[in-house]
């Protein structure tokens, strides 16, 4: 499948890049006596991801007579074999001649060498020479890199809609491929295709076009780069099923991507390249998803949740659970001390800190882990007074990993778990837990978030109550609640907060 889709993509990108400066020719035009000229990437227009290997385009003044688009100078040859003098004009980099898609007067679109030294192997700028079919030469210096990433738009802007495809494929393996972006009749503008997951027996991807990419470290030597990539949809990461050179087109590169079940609604893009993170100002379709599908763990019942770097974990009645392919496959958690049959109550991720996760368990107390798979006892830290306390054996049924880490307990209310810079003479580094109960009128605390130095407290038959860093108690925040309700879950979304309970969603 993916060699089928980098073959049929060649016909669109060839007019996107023979074209490209159609809608932006006089972006970066100078006054002609000046004879300047801008080198940046022929994708997203940075100067600073114009790298080995690469499409790249130049803008100028008075740069051809006409507007020319390449062919395959040696058809006889395999592959597309660009010309290097084209309309008459020329153009070098490092002393190098390069591969030329097109001219015109105001821009130039070319393939940056392989065998150009980059900027860290050789920290120096690197000249670009351009010779107009007037005779006149115009130059200028660029760093370049060994590799990087430029999405290419679909309308050559640099922005809005990515130039690419999307992909669905049949249970009969039957494919069908549409366009990411659609005209809007109304503003003569191109919007994003919705992203339709239904019906569920059908796998749909995206397939994504730039330039830069082939160069990234190929760690495992399986042909691309899809290791050093790490696309993230909405904040949601994604293993693409390959990353690199398209294969058929000089300088372009590809990334498919299966776009998961889980995905949240209105997604953004940003993709890691080698850890080095590049975000887009691209619009990807919004979602359409009018059905819920099993992914895994069937006939268990989930207590709790959390995902961090690609993959998840899953508190259950009978222990804990780990995915490392988006919930598709699970495996079993052994937590040194506990049985493995283990209630695990709820389960949360860190954003910073010591440890990457948090567990909680009604009557064994609490746990963390870097890694999600060695976890180390976090029941006990000392008090003030240096008394300890424990929370082991305490019923925990809540938790919430953020600025810090509190846990709801069924009976005995909310504790925190504070780190600061000193010692304790038995404990370092120094952290209290603070049992932090007052105005909090009901202590069975069945849910808790935070956000905006807060902290949302849900209890079992007695509402919400909140805790602002700058109280010193806890407030009820009931109003428009029914009486004595019981909440289960909050989240966060943009201004809001969402409250389940058990009249239902508030």
């Amino acid at each position: 499948m993916i060699s089928y889709v980098r073959r049929l993509s060649v016909v669109v990108l060839l007019l996107l890049l023979a074209y490209a400066g159609a809608a932006s020719r006089n972006l970066f035009a100078r006054d002609a006596s000046a004879q300047t000229i801008a080198v940046v990437s022929a994708a997203s227009y940075s100067p600073w991801q114009v790298t080995q290997g690469a499409i790249a385009s130049v803008f100028g003044a008075n740069l051809a007579t006409a507007s020319v688009a390449a062919g395959d100078a040696d058809p006889r040859t395999p592959g597309i074999q660009l010309p290097t003098t084209l309309g008459g004009v020329s153009l070098r980099i490092g002393g190098t001649a390069a591969g030329l898609f097109y001219v015109s007067p105001g821009q130039i679109n070319f393939l940056v060498p392989d065998q150009i030294s980059f900027y860290s192997e050789r920290p120096d700028w690197t000249d670009v020479e351009v010779r107009t079919n007037s005779g006149v030469t115009v130059a200028a210096a660029i760093q370049i890199q060994k590799f990087g990433l430029s999405l290419f738009s679909a309308d050559g802007t640099g922005r809005g809609v990515p130039a690419g495809w999307l992909l669905r494929v049949k249970t009969d393996g039957t494919q069908t491929m549409l366009p990411l972006g659609q005209l809007d009749p109304l503003t003569n503008k191109l919007t994003a295709r919705a992203l339709d997951l239904t019906p569920t027996s059908e796998r749909v991807f995206l397939v994504l076009f730039g330039t830069g990419l082939r160069n990234a470290p190929d760690q495992n030597n399986g042909g691309n780069a899809n290791e050093s990539v790490r696309p993230l949809l909405n904040g949601y990461p994604v293993i693409p099923l390959y990353a690199g050179a398209q294969g058929a087109f000089p300088g372009l590169d590809q990334i498919n991507l299966e776009i998961p079940r889980a995905l949240p609604a209105v997604p953004t893009l940003a993709l890691s390249v080698n850890q080095q993170t590049f975000d887009f100002p691209f619009v990807l379709p919004p979602l359409v998803q009018n059905s819920w599908s099993s992914v895994g763990l069937s006939a268990r019942a989930i207590n709790s949740l959390a995902t961090s770097d690609g993959w998840w974990l899953a508190g259950t009645p009978t222990g804990l659970f780990r995915s490392e392919d988006n919930g598709k496959n699970w495996r079993r958690i052994g937590i040194a001390n506990l049985s493995e049959e283990q209630n695990i109550s709820a389960v949360a991720a860190a954003a910073s800190g010591e440890y990457s996760f948090y567990l909680a368990t009604e009557g064994r107390g609490t746990w963390a882990s870097i890694d999600g798979t060695n976890w180390s006892d976090a029941q006990y830290s000392y008090g003030v007074g240096g008394l300890p306390i424990s929370l082991d054996r305490k019923k925990i049924i809540s938790l919430s990993v953020q600025s810090s880490v509190y846990f709801g307990t069924d009976g005995e209310g909310v504790f925190a778990r504070v780190c600061g810079g000193g010692q304790h003479p038995e404990t370092p580094p120094y952290c209290v837990y603070r049992q932090t109960n007052q105005g909090l009128s009901n202590l069975r605390v069945s849910a808790l978030t935070q956000r905006n130095n807060e902290v949302l407290a849900g209890t079992l038959g007695g509402g919400v109550f909140y805790l602002s860093d700058r109280a010193a108690q806890w407030t009820a925040l009931n109003q428009g609640l029914p009486n004595n309700v019981e909440v289960y879950a909050f989240t966060a979304f943009r201004d809001f907060i969402w409250a389940g309970i058990s009249a239902g969603l508030f």
